[in-house]
């Protein structure tokens, strides 16, 4: 029951995701769009609970991809940018700002690193 939950979170979440930046054309937009939708987490809107993700504390197998889903290839985004290093830095700050916001029923924590992150890539 617990893996079929869990399961259906994710796959929710992530056509969420897909739904939200098909329609954009560049990395930035597409980054925005990630944004609006993981800032959903922050007020149960899509997901009641926060992220699946964060609360399982497992690691996403497709996460490495991150930086090249949002249009490095077509250089968009600072070349000077490891996606490896890139990814696990706007995954974990992007999870503990979302804590952080959930925590202090705030959410300009979570404002803060997405305003940081698009000063690093874009």
């Amino acid at each position: 029951m617990a893996k079929a939950s869990f399961s259906y979170f994710l796959i929710t979440l992530k056509e969420n995701y897909l739904q939200a930046i098909k329609s954009k054309e560049t990395a930035n937009e597409q980054f925005q769009a990630f944004s609006s939708i993981f800032m959903t987490l922050n007020n149960n809107d899509i997901l009641v609970g926060g992220c699946p993700l964060m609360n399982a504390a497992i690691e996403v197998d497709d996460s490495e991809i991150l930086i090249e889903f949002f249009g490095q290839g077509q250089n968009e985004i600072n070349m000077n940018v490891d996606s490896e290093q890139m990814t696990v830095f706007i995954l974990s700050s992007m999870e503990g700002a979302l804590a952080l916001s959930r925590l202090y029923k705030d959410k300009r924590y979570l404002n803060m690193v997405i305003m940081q992150i698009n000063a690093i890539l874009f």
